[in-house]
């Protein structure tokens, strides 16, 4: 399955902060902060929203792409890195090198450095591959006013087998989601980096899921369906911890420049 790698951050902010008024300190510094992401070298989306749940806490996922690459038996096209590894079956690179070549640059730093002086406390970051593409359905707000976010966390010890029995049961509760009333999309993936699991005993695996739904209603029906009940009982049995929250995220953030590679991310 082609995927599309997202730079996922929580940034908690202080309570009260009002970033969608660019008319306060903190409003002005977001707003000139997602337009510095936007110009990033790869930079394709940007998708921002506040945690149902802890309203305080913003969640941000910043997605980049490859500019056109020459290989071997293809015509030059727009690939994400992670397509263009798997073209090569070259499982050492890494789809999250465009967030991190960006890191290293004067602009990151002119980016980051002002919203982390109104942050109040520190934020987390790592990056996923999500798929099927396109990924912007369940992301955005105009499509999906309500997304819920479920982290599965695999114990440091877990298996290839343990990983492979998740992944079949996994996909079948998608499918099942899928037919729910009110769910719009779905995009899933595998986080690169090992993650701390909620409890901080111990880092693993992790594996990220995206369901997009008309509303908290929808949301809460499903829930309390006899099948979501099963399935997700046997999910919580493969894995050693399981975080979910929901966002309401803001209009998808897109730009002109690169609309190649949107077409397909």
């Amino acid at each position: 399955m082609a995927s599309s790698t997202v730079e996922v951050a929580f940034l908690p902010f202080s309570p009260g902060t009002r970033l969608e008024d660019s008319t306060t300190i903190a409003g002005a510094i977001w707003r000139d902060t997602l337009a510095g992401i936007s110009q990033a070298s790869g930079f394709q989306g940007v998708y921002w929203g506040r945690q149902t749940e802890n309203p305080d806490t913003i969640q941000l996922l910043v997605r980049m792409c490859y500019p056109s690459i020459d290989f071997p038996g293809h015509s030059s096209v727009l690939l994400t890195f992670t397509e263009l590894a798997n073209s090569y079956m070259c499982p050492d690179w890494s789809s999250k090198t465009a967030h991190e070549e960006f890191a290293q640059t004067p602009l990151y730093a002119a980016v980051s450095n002002p919203v982390t002086a109104i942050l109040g406390a520190a934020p987390h970051m790592y990056h996923v591959g999500l798929g099927p593409l396109p990924i912007f359905a369940p992301l955005s707000g105009d499509v999906s006013p309500v997304t819920e976010l479920a982290t599965f966390h695999f114990a440091a010890d877990a298996t290839e087998k343990e990983f492979d029995a998740f992944s079949t049961e996994v996909n079948d509760f998608v499918e099942t989601a899928k037919k729910a009333d009110g769910h719009t999309a779905t995009v899933s993936g595998w986080v690169v980096e090992e993650l701390e699991l909620p409890s901080r005993v111990e880092r693993g695996k992790a594996f990220v899921a995206a369901f997009g739904w008309e509303s908290m209603d929808a949301q809460g029906r499903f829930e309390k369906t006899k099948v979501f009940e099963e399935m997700m009982m046997g999910l919580r049995g493969l894995v050693k911890e399981l975080e979910t929250h929901c966002v309401a995220f803001a209009a998808v953030q897109q730009y002109n420049s690169h609309v190649a590679c949107d077409k397909m991310s």
